[in-house]
């Protein structure tokens, strides 16, 4: 839009696995034109009618060049709902998940396709995550885009400034959706799949949440049809007030291992906490990761502030990959942790941990054994300079 002051574009980016989509997402855009497709619009560019309403831009890679293709709104434009502050791509590039986690919408659960939510009632931060997929390209060889799933917190009674779509993430081939609600309130610590039934205790601050959605077929007629349905609620093992679980989420490539992390737990050391899939059924054990936990005989160092778990990444644990570099043993799986906040004054890979030197940050490498399955802490790493 014309000039573009304070929409805060690049605020969340995705790429295609393929590296041939990139979303980027401008939640404070104040474009008021309600359109997925921009060709709709009468006036995209100077249209700011919309104060902090967000928008999200889909560059396609063309011929080693990027160019600028859509320009996508939400049908429904809502004032400060910042769509576009979350995005995540599936492999191929042809499903997109983006939060709004402002969105006030007071009805609740999954809209499928040309399902309508009711918007006669308002939640204040209760967010929203739209489900987009690319169907195939218009007159000029653009990319078609069209909205799959509205999605609102299942508990929009209890949701208010939850911020339900502050962080998504969807499995590689597209079909598993982790949606994180990092204010939610909720007292109930574990895993909650659907069957199972949990209590409406929201007794505690800002401990957060995710939700898991899976897309499933089913034919009509000789056509296929997809619809979003609710898999699960993931909560840390013990909940604790301000430990924002889900600021962070990552999955491997089937969507079958996902890995939250909630930095502020343990009054801002951090945490990250691994789950994992079978049969569809999330399982109860979790694995908790942290810098002073699963050393392996190396120091512990952690403490309050470092922020432990403000970003993560998940190597996918389907198969054995061997990696020579980091251990002279093939590894099952490999997660990677980022502290920000982290004082260690060490340079580089394998220097000594200590606390002297304020927020310079550092990540942390853990590897999973394939003998024993036991993940253990392998390699600190810091800056080089």
């Amino acid at each position: 839009n014309e000039g573009g002051t304070g929409d805060w574009f690049g605020r969340a980016v995705a790429i295609s696995g393929n590296g041939l989509y990139l979303a980027v997402g401008a939640p404070r855009e104040d474009g008021g034109c309600a359109a997925i497709d921009e060709d709709q619009c009468t006036d995209p560019v100077t249209d700011n009618s919309s104060v902090d309403s967000g928008a999200v831009f889909i560059y396609e890679k063309i011929s080693s060049q990027w160019v600028l293709v859509n320009y996508i709104k939400p049908e429904v434009i809502i004032a400060g709902a910042e769509f576009g502050a979350a995005l995540s791509f599936n492999e191929a590039g042809n499903t997109l998940a983006i939060g709004a986690p402002n969105n006030n919408i007071g009805d609740s659960g999954i809209f499928n396709d040309d399902e309508v939510p009711d918007t006669s009632t308002t939640v204040d931060g209760s967010g929203a995550v739209y489900v987009l997929v690319r169907t195939g390209t218009d007159d000029l060889g653009d990319p078609v885009w069209e909205l799959q799933a509205f999605i609102k917190s299942p508990a929009i009674a209890f949701a208010e400034g939850d911020k339900f779509g502050s962080t998504v993430a969807l499995s590689d081939e597209g079909n598993t959706l982790a949606i994180a609600a990092p204010y939610e309130n909720g007292s109930n610590a574990g895993v909650f799949n659907a069957s199972e039934s949990m209590s409406d205790s929201f007794l505690n601050d800002s401990v957060g949440a995710v939700y898991v959605y899976s897309r499933d077929s089913f034919v009509v007629d000789d056509a296929t049809y997809f619809d979003w349905v609710y898999q699960a609620y993931l909560k840390p093992p013990v909940n604790e007030d301000n430990m924002l679980f889900g600021k962070a989420l990552d999955f491997s490539v089937y969507g079958d291992d996902l890995l939250v992390g909630a930095p502020n737990a343990a009054l801002g050391q951090g945490a990250a906490y691994l789950y994992t899939r079978a049969s569809g059924e999330w399982d109860s054990a979790i694995t908790t990761f942290d810098a002073n936990s699963l050393l392996d005989g190396d120091p512990a160092n952690g403490e309050a502030g470092d922020a432990f778990g403000a970003s993560v990444a998940l190597v996918s644990l389907a198969s054995l990959v061997d990696l020579s570099t980091l251990d002279s043993d093939a590894y099952a799986g490999m997660v990677a942790i980022g502290a920000p906040g982290e004082d260690g004054s060490a340079r580089g890979v394998l220097g000594l941990e200590d606390n002297n030197a304020n927020d310079t940050g550092a990540v942390y490498l853990f590897l999973q054994s394939p003998v024993d399955l036991e993940w253990r802490r392998s390699r600190y790493i810091k800056a080089p300079n």
